[in-house]
């Protein structure tokens, strides 16, 4: 068992291949556990769960195994998924003998607590049935509330101090470059903050950080500062273009996770999507965020250096 954080009564470990036997008794007991998570009814095989667990190690999901802490028996598993930027969903699955015993509560209050301290998450979200006022009942107690429902689902959110800027991950990223302790950081422009991004699968992923946290959309900002901000930005595009020779750059402005603004610039490729999307056509999320976001993708300080010197070369050519 590879332990990686624990909580008052549950050890949180990565999930391994030695654990199918328990993981396959669970999500095979349909009456109990597979009727809450989804709409199967036929049992899974040895070989289906095989393949699952080796998917989510491949792709360093934030997934973990419960373990009841006296006596090391499986409680069952979480997981974070459907992760963008700061925001990710939650799930939980138990076994039927260990339900009832207040371990979901725990593991919901622990789970909270790792994802905005270790994982740098702001928003945690999650479904759950109609017809579960139990499971709902708990999440409230846990801090959830709802935000949307239909006939079959409840989907209920808990965030960071929502609007509060001193939680804003953007902030916190300018804040460690102000204070020299930002990695990422290649250039300060009249606007913003250049800087590579964390993860590394659309090689060459930079972004430009708006300097002030006062305006949350570009309209706001007035049209001398709005022109340039743009700008700027294209030129940062171009610089990551010839920096990293992709075959064409997209741009996004989103915000709903840091609604401090902020230009994503992605250097795309043929097949840098695998088959996914349309084919192998389609936005970067047609890709599965946990590969996007996997420890894998992230460049190594040397790689880091090297990636910075080339941006740093094409910006300072076109500025």
């Amino acid at each position: 068992m590879e332990a990686i954080f624990e909580s008052e009564n549950i050890i949180y470990a990565k999930p391994s291949l030695d654990f199918v036997p328990e993981y396959l008794e669970m999500v095979n007991d349909i009456e109990n556990v597979a009727r809450f998570i989804g709409d199967r009814t036929e049992k899974l095989t040895e070989k289906d769960e095989i393949d699952y667990i080796k998917d989510k190690l491949d792709n360093n999901a934030a997934m973990f195994s419960m373990f009841e802490k006296k006596t090391n028996e499986f409680i069952g598993n979480i997981e974070f998924f459907n992760r963008t930027f700061d925001a990710a969903e939650w799930g939980i699955v138990i076994t039927t003998k260990m339900q009832n015993k207040g371990y979901g509560k725990e593991a919901l209050n622990r789970s909270v607590e790792y994802g905005f301290n270790e994982l740098g998450l702001t928003r945690i979200f999650l479904s759950v049935y109609v017809k579960n006022p139990r499971a709902v009942h708990v999440y409230e107690q846990c801090g959830f509330k709802e935000f949307k429902r239909d006939d079959v689902d409840i989907f209920m959110e808990i965030v960071k101090e929502s609007g509060a800027r001193d939680m804003c991950l953007i902030c916190d990223r300018i804040g460690m470059i102000r204070n020299g302790t930002n990695p990422y950081f290649v250039k300060e422009l009249k606007t913003g903050y250049v800087v590579i991004g964390d993860n590394q699968h659309f090689y060459g992923y930079s972004l430009f950080l708006y300097k002030n946290h006062d305006y949350t959309e570009l309209f706001q900002l007035d049209m001398e500062e709005r022109l340039l901000f743009l700008k700027e930005m294209s030129i940062v595009a171009e610089a990551t273009s010839k920096a990293f020779g992709p075959e064409k750059m997209n741009y996004e402005l989103l915000g709903m996770g840091d609604a401090h603004l902020h230009w994503h610039l992605y250097p795309r490729r043929k097949g840098d999507i695998e088959n996914y999307g349309n084919h192998g056509v389609g936005p970067v999320w047609s890709y599965p965020l946990e590969k996007i976001y996997s420890d894998d993708n992230r460049p190594s300080p040397e790689e880091l250096e090297n990636m910075k010197s080339k941006l740093l070369a094409e910006l300072d050519k076109l500025i």
